[in-house]
């Protein structure tokens, strides 16, 4: 075919074309705010250790690791054997050797567990390491399982521990005797990696975990309530102790779980004697008596403050963290204003804490840094454990992004997420400022001043690097749950920025991609729009963002520009061929995109004189429609809401938000729901296209009625449905279906008990696989008081049938936490990823831990 043919061709699908769309525009749905950034005022150095985490994530870069929590507190670094306290039976075993990966040839080595951290952390890069001592007085002396009241420490299964050794340090410790040593441990580790001044040193040390909480995580260890002379006592020697090992070790205390323990620390007996009469809280007695400490010694004994946050904010009736149900639209959205207590005194969250009564601690941090200020000047502050839920739903993404601005903005030293290792949107935040680009891109090293006008609906942080403005680093967090918002952005700098590079992520996926490019900034004004949930972080440049070198849309480099360039253009965007001049970069966004190639046909077309243009193209709103398989249901039982038929002109739909009227929520194109309770209700539906664009609304409403009997998938009405109960070591069972106690209907599993010491019963059916992935499966449970039961735990295991492939997944209970005489529900969530070629085996397990005979109930087990 010869060239004038081509040319032909070309010109015609040049008219005939049509560009696809990447803005968002303006809509009735869409919000505003404005962001006010002065780059010359309240600049302040940003610690790069607040990037850390406790438990490592896939794909996240961070800047600090913490070997903390219950397990470290009985840690015995001779051995590494530890104790699980009140979380799991008292058991001492070999957890943490499994949990943190030791190798099997290094399990018996001294300080196996410390090591193999810290050794995760070097080859990661990470410059910080946080090792937790132990101080509440005894460690793990074997890994024989539960540790029974009557074996409480001092017995054989205890050592004790000393601070000191006042002898000899030796790298092969004695495991015969009685005792275990702090400082010996500590010069193990330096022997191994240096101080804590060398490149591979461990730079810190916490005088143990949670103190206030001993009495009860580690009543076998420490059964009484610690007292406040006590702790700093302990904090004052176990530091001395430490720095004559390591003089420039960091020692952080007294890792406070949180606010009552702020306060008077659990109501420690001491201070309710007392000493609450001469301070305003807590943190104040401890922070002046450890100055007084550390002045009498001659050096700082304290050189790190750390607390733990967990928030107390709830919303739809639930916790925003711990146990949080992500379906549930009003808990989502108090987790988005709950790092505000962090530092806004106006916002009053929905807890105690919130309370009038508590007005003088609020804001928590600066309130900390008031008492650090006031009580020992030069004290730095960590948060080494904290978690705002739901780090699988975008909420948590935009949660954790948040406290991380709101970290870089009050001084916060060191901060250590705590949290599963399967949270994508905890990495995704976190990697927002470590690694936005995938290239090791970060953001800025020291703050500026950021505001934006309705600090519900959104968040935004400011930085530069070092003292240098010419990059000014944003962070945009658009709160908003439904609408797309427009930030409109006021910059005051001495340069003039030229155009800025976008990153982020959104409901429809923790991936953080590239976004459009800012363009059009005016005397440092623009706007930029952001998604309905969502977290961008923007890089404005002071470089031109036009070449004057550069012949744009001659892309061909022949010296003119005509549909030749077009169609290589077209064959670059449609992949074939792999690369292209950045003369085709028509718009000079920095990027070769299909607005390029809108931009080269409005010019060829002669709708524009010159090139490069800034053309805006109008993206269409997607077109939300579902269809219910009922208008009128009972009470659980399943409605299918199908949105297949949504769907938007210029591209796919990306993600589909449906609101079910009853306070929970739900994602996917099919989906299905059950109403709990009676009534109408309405049904919302909103999809996004994958430029984050929202569309209309659209609702259906259905009728709810009361059951007469129980439409959980296993109701037990008149029948055990496959179900059978065993019982193991010791423990034997009879199980019949009964009326006599239900959770809901005319019939429940009976399991009459007659337990042993070290047993179990386990109520199961096993079979093909019935539980979908992704399903929230609730287990009901009724047990009686004073029966000798240390937990319950209910369970999907998928498996194949040669029982060699086995994935668990549990929702365990313990036992001295639950309801006495009382039903219980159990609830765990399925995996995305789950194997449904699979068989199932669905239960509840009870675990015995003495002789007796009782009864317990099963019902309703639902997803």
């Amino acid at each position: 075919m010869n060239k004038k043919v081509i040319g032909f061709l070309l010109s015609f699908q040049l008219v005939a074309c049509t560009a696809l769309g990447s803005v968002l525009p303006a809509s009735a749905q869409q919000a505003a705010v404005d962001v006010v950034i002065d780059t010359e005022v309240e600049r302040k150095p940003i610690s790069p250790y607040i990037y850390g985490v406790n438990q490592d994530h896939p794909g996240e870069t961070t800047t600090a690791r913490r070997l903390g929590g219950n397990r470290t507190t009985a840690y015995n670094w001779e051995n590494n054997a530890s104790n699980a306290g009140s979380d799991y039976i008292h058991s001492s075993d070999t957890y943490m050797v499994d949990y943190i990966g030791v190798p099997k040839e290094d399990s018996e080595k001294p300080a196996a567990v410390v090591t193999t951290f810290h050794d995760q952390s070097l080859a990661k890069n990470v410059p910080y390491t946080l090792v937790t001592l132990q101080a509440a007085g005894y460690v793990s002396a074997d890994i024989n399982g539960e540790v029974k009241p009557a074996e409480a420490a001092p017995s054989e299964r205890w050592k004790e521990v000393k601070f000191a050794k006042n002898a000899p340090f030796s790298l092969t410790p004695d495991l015969t005797d009685d005792y275990v040593y702090m400082d010996e441990f500590v010069n193990f580790l330096v022997d191994k990696y240096g101080p804590a001044s060398s490149e591979t040193g461990i730079k810190g040390y916490s005088v143990d975990n949670e103190p206030a909480l001993w009495a009860h995580t580690h009543e076998r260890v420490h059964p009484d309530p610690v007292g406040c002379v006590e702790l700093v006592d302990k904090t004052a020697e176990l530091s001395k102790a430490v720095k004559n090992v390591d003089p420039d070790a960091e020692i952080f205390g007294p890792a406070l779980y949180g606010f009552a323990a702020y306060l008077s620390l659990q109501s420690a007996p001491d201070w309710e004697d007392g000493l609450s009469e001469n301070y305003e809280w807590f943190v104040d007695y401890y922070l002046e008596q450890m100055k007084e400490k550390s002045d009498a010694e001659g050096k700082r004994l304290l050189d790190v403050f750390d607390v733990h946050y967990y928030p107390e904010a709830k919303g739809g009736g639930m916790r925003v963290t711990f146990g949080e149900d992500s379906s549930n639209t009003e808990c989502n959205k108090a987790r988005l204003q709950a790092p505000r207590t962090l530092w806004q005194e106006s916002f009053r969250e929905d807890s105690w804490i919130g309370e009038p009564w508590f007005d003088q601690y609020r804001p928590i941090l600066p309130k900390i840094q008031e008492s650090i200020n006031k009580y020992y000047p030069g004290t730095k502050l960590a948060v080494t454990e904290y978690d705002f839920g739901a780090g699988n739903h975008i909420t948590g993404g935009i949660a954790q992004a948040d406290v991380l601005g709101v970290f870089s903005e009050n001084d916060v030293y060191f901060a250590t997420y705590w949290g599963d290792q399967d949270k994508q949107y905890i990495a995704s935040a976190i990697n927002l400022y470590t690694n936005f680009d995938g290239n090791g891109s970060k953001y800025g090293d020291t703050r500026v001043k950021a505001t934006v006008s309705d600090d519900e609906m959104a968040s935004t942080y400011a930085s530069i690097e070092e003292s240098d403005d010419g990059k000014l680093h944003i962070i945009l967090l658009n709160k908003n749950y439904e609408n797309n918002t427009t930030f409109n952005l006021s910059i005051n700098s001495t340069n003039q920025y030229k155009k800025g590079e976008v990153w982020g992520f959104d409901r429809t996926s923790s991936d953080i991609t590239k976004r459009r490019s800012v363009t059009g900034i005016t005397d440092n004004k623009f706007t930029y729009t952001l998604p309905a949930l969502s977290a961008y972080h923007i890089v404005l440049d002071t470089e031109d963002v036009i070449d004057p070198g550069m012949e744009y849309g001659d892309i061909d480099n022949n010296g003119d520009i005509d549909v030749l360039d077009f169609a290589l253009l077209r064959k670059y965007l449609l992949g074939m061929v792999d690369e292209v001049s950045m003369a085709a970069d028509t718009n000079a966004d920095g990027e070769v995109d299909s607005l390029d190639f809108s931009v080269l046909r409005s010019y060829l077309l002669g709708f524009i004189s010159e090139l490069p243009y800034n053309i805006p193209v109008e993206n269409k709103e997607p077109v939300a429609e579902f269809t219910a398989s009922k208008s009128e249901a009972e009470t659980d039982e399943a409605i299918t809401f199908d949105a297949t038929e949504s769907f938007d002109e210029e591209g796919n739909i990306s993600y589909y938000a449906w609101d079910f009227g009853d306070g929970t929520e739900g994602k996917g194109s099919v989906v299905k729901h059950k109403y709990a309770k009676a009534g109408e209700y309405t049904v919302k539906l909103i999809v996004s296209d994958e430029e984050g664009l929202n569309s209309l609304p659209v609702t259906k409403t259905v009728t709810v009625v009361s059951a007469t009997g129980d439409n959980s998938r296993f109701g037990f009405e008149g029948s055990a449905e496959g179900f059978i109960a065993t019982g193991e070591k010791g423990t034997t069972v009879d199980l019949t279906v009964t009326s006599e106690k239900t959770f809901k209907g005319n019939g429940a599993l009976k399991i009459d008990v007659s337990s042993a010491d070290g047993g179990m019963l386990d109520v199961k059916l096993d079979g093909e696989s019935i539980v979908p992935a992704g399903a929230k499966v609730t287990f009901r449970v009724w047990i009686p008081s004073n029966a000798p039961l240390s937990e319950i735990q209910g369970y999907v295991m998928p498996h194949d049938p040669a029982w060699d492939i086995i994935k668990w997944n549990g929702a365990w209970g313990g036992y001295e936490y639950m309801q006495k005489d009382a039903w219980n529900e159990l609830t765990l969530t399925m995996p995305e990823d789950t194997d449904m070629s699979l068989m199932q085996q669905i239960g509840v397990q009870f675990k015995t831990n003495d002789e007796a005979e009782f009864t317990v109930y099963v019902d309703s087990i639902d997803w």
